[in-house]
């Protein structure tokens, strides 16, 4: 880790790993119905405990997971992006998932931060390929995946289903 514990930085972003002191940050995302819309509800404190310890464990395990990602220029924290294992197709992929504090939409930070994650998922941690899952009707997280260069793989009723609703899958292969 770097200096103040970021590893990762972008243009205007820095990266760093969660920590159980991330409650309140991620409750301006977890906790607004509005930011959660595509999931099955928002998070109470406790299911936000469990979501960060689901990505120390994943730290653990994997050497990766979603990380918490602040502005460079005033550090405020503005969301969180991340590589993380998935299988809702019955077999692991690295899923790039990204979720922000709604006052921060509509200004590139997603696409910024995808990018960067995309780029340390093939420069550093030598992946060949990675996915982008998120609801069909998701229109800016899949502009988003688009942005990134991502492919559509595939949509098919029935076929890639995650937390109990169908799917897009977005694929990005190293170059």
């Amino acid at each position: 880790m770097g200096k103040e514990g970021y590893f990762l930085r972008s243009e205007r972003l820095k990266f760093r790993e969660l920590t159980m002191e991330d409650v309140d940050n991620l409750q301006l995302i977890f906790a607004d119905p509005i930011a959660m819309k595509y999931y099955k509800a928002t998070k109470s404190i406790e299911e936000t405990k469990n979501w960060i310890q689901w990505n120390l464990d994943s730290y653990a395990s994997d050497g990766h997971g979603l990380w918490a990602v602040h502005l460079k220029e005033t550090g405020e924290f503005i969301g969180q992006c991340g590589l993380i294992p998935n299988n809702p197709r019955g077999y692991r992929e690295d899923d790039v998932g990204y979720l922000f504090v709604r006052k921060f939409w509509g200004q590139g930070y997603a696409t910024e931060a995808a990018i960067r994650v995309k780029e340390y998922a093939f420069s550093d941690l030598g992946k060949s390929t990675v996915v982008v899952y998120m609801a069909p009707d998701n229109l800016p997280s899949r502009k988003v995946a688009e942005r990134i260069g991502a492919q559509l793989e595939c949509i098919e009723p029935g076929e890639n289903v995650k937390w109990g609703v169908p799917t897009c899958v977005y694929r990005l292969n190293a170059e």
